[in-house]
């Protein structure tokens, strides 16, 4: 202790090395203890890449997928032409090119709709046009061409909905009141080509408004580049049986026919029959007490009623409103096949 003392500046010295020592013993502690963390994550990494490496797709595992993709297309056709066996028949192509020609034929498929529901007894608006008024009046103005594909078909769905409900008609009173449908977009477009084009820019007598709705959104199964719809709306009065059997009508999968809403509401209007009117219960009371009954007693004696056969409670009319859709794949915005990577042979 007294050399230490004797020599100061080799004793700090001395210390100042040892805290050096120590100091840099427990920095290396340090570094080993990241150097192991570092290796473990490296490790962990390449484990990894290695394991993404062995389940990247190669050139036949992406063959593979598109022969499955395939498949599955064709089992897609298949349970779409099971589901719609009469959809090519009730769906075939246009014969007319000209809007002229298509709405002569329109007006003249209108009358036979009103007629097969007069035959039918079923109760149709005076000069009821199913909707296409724009288009079956006499001073209706000429369809665009352009549009005739797409109203032609949107007409013989009608057709087809329509052939069902009168089809449905059981042994009760019906009446038809109100078709509406969706405005297509090849019509909204020769519409928008036609003012465009018009130097008067003078509206139509005609207005499609009163035949044509939106649907909600909410409701709708059109689902842009995938999905295509056509929707109706369609109210009419009569019996819940007569409901029943438009449902099961349009269950026969003949076409895509989805129903997105059904709604059900007293109909208070009558089908034009006469009631007989009824005194009121104070008075008829009153004549049943001074009246006499066949026998000679007075009426206010007491006699055996009999119990009434007539039912407690009846069916009324209602009106049922229905929203429907016809739903099909849009094929054209089909999505199309993986491209092949960059630098692989053809």
């Amino acid at each position: 202790m007294n050399n230490f003392k004797k020599h100061p500046i080799f004793t700090a010295v001395f210390a100042l090395l040892l805290a050096v020592f120590a100091g840099g013993l427990v920095y290396s502690l340090v570094l080993v203890s990241q150097n192991n963390a570092a290796q473990k994550s490296v490790k962990s990494s390449r484990n990894r890449y290695n394991q993404a490496v062995s389940q990247d797709p190669g050139k036949e595992n992406l063959e593979l997928a598109d022969k499955n993709l395939a498949i599955l297309r064709e089992r897609l056709d298949l349970l779409g032409k099971d589901l719609s066996s009469k959809s090519s028949e009730i769906l075939k192509e246009s014969p007319y090119k000209q809007g002229y020609a298509l709405q002569q034929y329109m007006r003249s498929a209108v009358q036979g709709w009103t007629r097969a529901a007069e035959e039918r007894g079923i109760e149709v608006p005076a000069n009821f046009s199913y909707s296409f008024k724009k288009y079956v009046e006499s001073d209706a103005s000429p369809m665009a061409d352009a549009a005739v594909p797409a109203i032609w078909k949107q007409f013989n769905i009608l057709d087809y909905i329509v052939r069902q409900l009168w089809d449905s008609k059981a042994e009760s009173p019906m009446r038809l009141l109100s078709i509406q449908r969706e405005f297509l977009l090849p019509e909204q477009a020769a519409e928008a080509e036609k003012a465009a084009a018009s130097k008067t820019r003078r509206t139509s007598k005609i207005t499609a408004s009163d035949d044509t709705f939106q649907i909600d959104k909410y409701i709708t199964s059109r689902k842009e580049g995938s999905i295509n719809a056509i929707s109706f709306k369609i109210s009419f009065t009569g019996y819940t049986e007569s409901m029943r059997r438009f449902l099961n009508n349009l269950n026969s999968y003949d076409l895509m026919l989805v129903v997105r809403s059904v709604e059900v509401k007293p109909y208070v209007e009558s089908f034009g029959a006469v009631s007989k009117s009824k005194k009121p219960a104070a008075s008829a009371e009153v004549e049943e007490f001074f009246s006499e009954s066949e026998d000679g007693k007075a009426a206010g004696e007491e006699k055996v009623v009999e119990p009434s056969r007539e039912p407690v409670v009846s069916e009324n009319l209602s009106e049922f409103t229905f929203v429907i859709e016809y739903v099909e794949v849009d094929a054209e915005k089909a999505p199309a096949k993986p491209a092949k990577p960059e630098g692989e042979d053809e």
